[in-house]
């Protein structure tokens, strides 16, 4: 209805004030970048930004397994684990709710619509959310029928988009448990007072809920006709929730609802029992007085009273706390003040490991019915690790792979679902957000494959097109195994301007993303050779748990290990939670000895693998290829495949290939994110024709603007730090509506193209529109000279704006580049060689 409306509402805003045409550059609001319009045809799309050559078809040796501690496909003898294997790393998108059930005849020109992007993989997201009656389209594969009953056009609609998606080389991650919320009234539950949050845990140890979820499972996975589908590259269990989360975030009333509680007391009682023989005995090990015989011992509540409400200062009679971040427990084990729990500490652990425990059984129920549906090598994980924490380690011990979720500057809606009150946090990954990206790392078991299944840094914030480049940079740097963006489209269908999380209708961020697919799949920049591995054991586990769910696993680190995610930028990160490992990599040992941690006096030798590396601002890579400096807020990559700068990119000057990029300060900041990539296979150093794609914020337009304008951000009320958009006039609302109405308007930097003056002929530099098309290259009049370079202003009048550049190179000019500099060419071709051939 929402989307309906919107649209409806752009249309008489176009009969009463006809906009700008696309390519108009009008001139700029005072203190406002300079905007145009602009528009991809993402079924037209070809040329330049076009990266459908990525992918090829699935089959037999397209199946996707785990080696060790990465996805491979098997290869052209289908066999798992033989020399053909080929390492596969997965660039996908998510589709949620309708955006899973394109309408008949549809589906292979949505699935090219993404393959020309670069991705390979689509997470297949919130399949269970919504059931409903709606058929055109499906909302929801289930109807409001007991629970699972099944839309039989929804099936039909998503079983024909994945053979399509396999079609395109397309992977799919199938979500089980994301979005359904058991109604007892209609499923046989017992009663609930009020209906809990989605994440609430009750799923995860109530036995009928679990048996139901597998006849879910059994009949999904049949219904999609998935069973030895190279499409299925793996299937996700429970999205967002588990008995450590409820319990870490302090959501512990919602997932122990009266008529449930008593089963998840009786585990507990069961629990104890296999470990210590008798309550009495556990009583004993804690140090505390055990209740009247024939009562229970009861559940450790995580704000200090036990589920049955009786009052407690369980964890006030710990240490005193660390930081108003970190709970008592944590101040035992994470500073090196004591090296384990104990008394009633540990009664604390016990129960923290008893609930790791039951959701291990349940993730394992879960897999073992994926299994017997499919077979035994379709890689299955448990729930994201920051719902839960490092004792994820522990409760997906039986997975294999491991997720994770990210986001900068997530909306916030401080009076619920309200799209006319919502505000997103001034913040951005290159103004002080990456220690959080590369901290992801800490959470990631060197064992097996990490997955980044949901990121973003969403629409409207100024820097948003940055997310997409540096996510990728990033994750090749720690060699992780796939990244999903959030997400495409609300639906099946094309946006025409920003909406929510979408990439579609968002050209600023859509602008990057097939360079960006290739740099990831290829594993540029490559990793470095140090690797430095954690193995924290029980107590410590147990005690990040305890900690804050948000920062106190990096506290953590930090205060027991020496160790903090900026080291990220010189060393592979990551953590060994098995019980005396040696704690090397699989594939890649750890440079150095081990050894104690710098100032953490707590920390054993045992539990550190590698000596941390030097990590002072400015950061960089060991060979340079990647660099951020937090000060100036920018991060440029230089490598012989790429060059790239992203952030506050005014007043660079720098070499790129056989070309010099410079970004003139003055005028209004424009952050932008800048991508130069070859089209021909070659190095830059060797490439006659490149690809520059200048990302930058896409804004809708202002509603009721006559004439058209763009809708800029301004300050939430009373909230300077924060970011909303100007609410309509008279509305009295907080902000405008968050969904844009189109047409999409896009930021120019002011952006010079350098090269020689000296060379027999300069450069055609070509804009394309948005179909990926040639546009006039740009004419002699936006050429000037400046001492020994000639430059192109890519923000020149006389020149028609464009994300997309398309440049060539005389032949002359492109030998040039090569006689200045044959060693890097020589290493170029070196490392393009070692290329898989999908990414050159």
């Amino acid at each position: 209805m929402r989307e309906l409306a919107r649209r409806l509402g752009m249309a008489a805003l176009a009969a009463a004030c006809a906009g700008p045409a696309a390519g108009a550059l009008p001139p700029a609001a005072d203190g406002q970048p300079r905007r145009y319009v602009f528009a991809v045809d993402e079924d037209a799309l070809a040329g330049a930004p076009d990266a459908s050559g990525l992918n090829r078809p699935l089959d037999a040796g397209s199946r996707l397994v785990v080696r060790g501690a990465h996805f491979y496909q098997v290869g052209p003898d289908g066999l798992a684990d033989t020399a053909d294997d080929v390492r596969t790393r997965l660039f996908g998108v998510n589709l949620s709710f309708s955006a899973n059930f394109p309408p008949p005849g549809e589906a292979r020109a949505y699935a090219r619509r993404l393959r020309k992007l670069g991705f390979n993989a689509v997470r297949l997201h919130h399949l269970d959310s919504l059931p409903g009656t709606q058929v055109d389209p499906p909302d929801s594969i289930l109807t409001p029928g007991p629970y699972p009953s099944f839309s039989p056009q929804a099936v039909e609609r998503l079983r024909a988009f994945v053979r399509a998606l396999a079609q395109e080389g397309i992977y799919v991650n199938l979500n089980l448990r994301v979005g359904y919320r058991f109604r007892p009234e209609v499923d046989g539950l017992p009663a609930l007072a009020a209906r809990p949050p989605v994440g609430a845990p009750l799923h995860a140890y109530h036995p009928r809920m679990i048996a139901l979820q597998q006849d879910y499972a059994r009949q999904l996975l049949r219904a999609l006709e998935l069973r030895g589908s190279p499409a299925l590259a793996m299937v996700e269990i429970s999205n967002e929730s588990s008995l450590l989360a409820a319990w870490q975030r302090r959501e512990w009333r919602d997932a122990v609802p009266p008529g449930y509680a008593q089963i998840l007391q009786d585990k507990w009682q069961d629990w104890l029992a296999a470990r210590y023989g008798s309550p009495e005995a556990a009583c004993a090990a804690w140090r505390q007085a055990c209740p009247a015989a024939g009562q229970p011992v009861p559940m450790v509540a995580p704000d200090g009273a036990d589920a049955a409400g009786a009052a407690g200062t369980l964890l006030g009679q710990m240490a005193g706390e660390v930081s108003a971040r970190l709970r008592r427990l944590a101040g035992r084990v994470l500073d090196g003040a004591g090296a384990a729990a104990d008394g009633p500490a540990r009664r604390v652990e016990d129960f923290l490991r008893f609930l790791a425990d039951t959701d291990r059984a349940y993730y394992e129920a879960m897999r073992a019915v994926v299994h017997q549906e499919t077979d035994a090598r379709v890689p299955v994980t448990g729930t994201q690790m920051v719902y839960g924490g490092l004792l994820n380690l522990d409760s997906q011990a039986g997975m294999d792979y491991l997720d994770e979720h990210f986001y900068v500057a997530h909306p916030e809606f401080p009076s619920g679902w309200n799209m006319t009150d919502w505000r997103v946090p001034d913040q951005s990954l290159t103004g002080g957000q990456l220690d959080r990206l590369l901290a992801l790392s800490l959470r990631r078991d060197v064992r097996r494959p990490f997955v980044l299944s949901e990121f973003n840094q969403p629409f409207p914030h100024p820097r948003s097109a940055e997310a997409l480049p540096l996510a990728a940079l990033v994750a090749a740097l720690q060699d992780w195994d796939g990244l999903f963006f959030f997400d495409y489209a609300t639906g099946p269908r094309p946006e025409p301007a920003p909406n929510l999380f979408s990439l579609s209708g968002d050209w600023g961020k859509y602008a990057l993303v097939g360079q960006s697919a290739a740099l990831f799949r290829a594993g540029l920049p490559a990793p470095p050779a140090q690797s430095l591995v954690l193995r924290p054991p029980p107590a410590v586990r147990a005690a990040a748990t305890a900690a804050d769910a948000y920062d106190g696993l990096e506290r953590l680190v930090a205060g027991r290990y020496g160790v903090t995610p900026a080291m990220g930028w010189r060393a592979k990160l990551g953590v060994d939670a098995r019980e005396g490992a040696a704690g090397n990599e699989p594939g890649g040992g750890a440079a150095g000895s081990p050894g104690a941690s710098a100032g953490a006096p707590g920390a054993s030798a045992a539990e550190i693998d590698g000596a941390p590396p030097d990590a002072r601002a400015p950061y960089a890579t060991p060979d340079g290829s990647l660099a951020y400096d937090p000060a100036a807020q920018r991060a440029v990559l230089d490598i012989a495949q790429a060059w790239g700068a992203f952030g506050r990119v005014a007043g660079l000057r720098a070499q790129a290939g056989p070309l010099w990029l410079d970004a003139p300060a003055g005028g209004p900041e424009v952050p932008a994110a800048l991508l130069l990539t070859p089209l021909d296979g070659l190095p830059l150093a060797r490439s006659q024709r490149l690809l520059l794609s200048v990302g930058s914020a896409t804004r809708g337009t202002q509603p009721g603007s006559i004439p058209a304008r763009p809708q800029e951000p301004a300050p939430y009320p009373g909230r300077a730090d924060w970011l909303t958009f100007e609410p309509a006039a008279g509305s009295g609302a907080p902000s405008g509506p968050f969904d844009a109405h189109p047409p999409a308007w896009l930021a120019q930097p002011a952006l010079r193209l350098g090269w020689r003056a000296s060379a027999s002929a300069a450069p055609a530099v070509f804009p394309l529109d948005g179909k990926g098309a040639r546009m006039a290259a740009l004419p002699p009049a936006c050429t000037a000279r400046e001492g020994e370079l000639a430059y192109a202003a890519l923000d020149c009048p006389d020149a028609p704006p464009s994300p997309w550049y398309e440049i060539v190179l005389p032949a002359a000019q492109r030998s040039a580049a090569e006689a200045e500099a044959p060693a890097t060419a020589a290493a170029a071709a070196a490392t393009a060689a070692t290329m898989p051939e999908a990414a050159r």
